[in-house]
């Protein structure tokens, strides 16, 4: 027998920590609590465990996933806790970790926010993410929906966020919200630890009062578009609940959070969650960034941001408005927001290179990261858009990335022309996605995305094809000079 999730820390109090792990079999539960003395020495503010257990807890049933709350501790104080199981002869217990009681009105806190760990999670990726937040001790962590890529799916759990975030959930109180991804799944309810119904809840933490969302009940999608449910209506459990928690609270700040955005650019918008607004407004809810198109481009907007060589490339051939578009609401944003990084997929290779270049001529403080595409088991490049194939056309999406690699390796290989290679990849779509109208296939320079002629030293392998229901686009970089992958 063994522990296969946490242990990890769920609904902090200032008396009162829940502690919830799984063991591969039924057994036992018990929890032993321990108080900490500073250790006066070093950076790294580590605690030593005193040895007598302060508090314990325990449960004799037989189960796998296992819930004890521990209580009695003090507001603001770090303990140190252990769990173990046992069935028949077999034990098995936890490392010591630490966890800490909540934060009284007066004093500073901190807490990170993510999602999309599962939604189009890549499994390096989310080990570096939880790993970053890890290192700055946030006091708990928000996950905005969809943590896993299919609820329903008891593996998609350990997979996407129990796995990758085993170090940081030990001592790091977790509050997720429902996303599409979670499938209203009931693992979603047997995993957490938060008051009924559970899928939307409200916590007090310092001086802010948190609210959590299930927008997947507010909202439902059929034929691929969001309908408004009943939920959304005044007098629904959920609305009512809103409402009396907004008002209830008597916290300096007021924080609402949920999965679906009722503002933002791109397919991710839904715009029957702007039917909350009013009664964020209301209650005085104090930051929500959801500009109106009336804010952003109000009366008399003239001035766009073009960089016309890099925008007319690609893309740009059958779109030639769309990066003066893309340009002009990043750096609006960049304004707006200040941020430090921005983070930018590389299946849309052209917006990476085009927004660096608008930072680097404009002065922004702000440091452009790319990061690897994320594909589909079968290679396909993920994308809200993929969603709308029918089964046939998206079996033979998968062909977009097997012709890159193909050229890849051809160019590695032998380096052929420019022209040799496009003519391979064409052919090969031709036999092995031919529901799908080739757009365009190019090499260009990764730089300045202009044409090459020869496959020598490091080229761009770019194509844009359209399928009935989308227009797929997808890249690989190419040096000529490595083995590669």
């Amino acid at each position: 027998m063994e522990i296969v999730k946490g242990p990890y820390l769920q609904w902090p109090t200032q008396r009162s920590v829940c502690v919830m792990w799984e063991t591969s079999g039924e057994a036992t539960s018990e929890l032993v609590c321990h108080e900490t003395e500073s250790v006066h020495y070093g950076l790294d503010g580590q605690s030593r465990t005193v040895e007598k257990p302060l508090r314990t807890a325990g449960d004799s049933s037989p189960r796998r996933i296992h819930r004890l709350v521990v209580d009695g501790l003090e507001p603001e104080t770090l303990y140190h806790y252990r769990v173990c199981s046992e069935r028949g002869n077999e034990r098995v217990e936890s490392d010591l970790h630490p966890l800490k009681t909540a934060v009284g009105q007066q004093t500073p806190f901190s807490f990170a926010v993510t999602s999309e760990t599962g939604g189009y999670g890549d499994d390096a990726i989310n080990r570096r993410l939880f790993a970053q937040i890890a290192r700055h001790r946030p006091d708990f962590l928000i996950v905005a929906g969809d943590a896993v890529g299919r609820g329903s799916e008891y593996d998609e759990w350990e997979r996407w966020f129990f796995g990758p975030a085993r170090k940081l959930l030990h001592s790091t109180p977790f509050y997720l919200c429902p996303g599409n991804h979670e499938e209203d799944s009931p693992w979603f309810y047997d995993f957490v630890a938060y008051p009924d119904p559970k899928n939307y809840y409200a916590f007090d933490y310092g001086n802010t009062c948190f609210v959590a969302l299930d927008s997947t009940s507010l909202v439902a999608y059929r034929d691929q578009e969001p309908v408004r449910t009943e939920e959304l209506d005044p007098g629904s459990p959920q609305h009512c609940f809103l409402v009396d928690a907004l008002a209830a609270t008597r916290a300096t700040w007021k924080v609402v959070f949920f999965h679906y955005p009722p503002y933002v650019s791109g397919d991710y918008q839904v715009e029957q969650m702007r039917e909350l607004c009013p009664i964020f407004e209301e209650h005085g809810v104090d930051l929500v960034f959801t500009p109106t198109v009336e804010v952003m481009y109000g009366r008399g907007f003239r001035t766009v941001v073009n960089i016309a060589e890099l925008a007319g490339a690609l893309c740009g051939r059958s779109r030639p408005t769309h990066f003066a578009g893309v340009c002009t609401v990043v750096a609006k944003l960049f304004n707006i927001v200040g941020p430090c990084k921005a983070f930018f997929g590389q299946k849309d290779f052209q917006q990476a290179v085009i927004i660096r270049r608008m930072v680097a001529d404009l002065n922004f403080p702000v440091d452009i990261v790319t990061c690897p595409t994320v594909r589909e088991r079968d290679g396909l490049a993920a994308s809200t858009r993929n969603q709308y194939l029918s089964p046939e056309p998206r079996g033979q999406a998968a062909a977009l990335n097997a012709g890159l690699r193909l050229a890849a390796e051809r160019i590695r290989q032998s380096h052929p022309t420019a022209a040799e290679v496009i003519n391979a990849i064409r052919g090969h779509l031709a036999t092995a996605a031919p529901g799908g109208k080739v757009e365009y296939v190019q090499i260009v320079d990764p730089l300045t995305l202009r044409d090459v002629e020869v496959t020598e030293g490091e080229v761009l392998v770019a194509l844009a094809v359209k399928f009935v229901g989308a227009r797929l686009i997808d890249n690989i970089l190419v040096d000529s000079r490595t083995a590669g992958p």
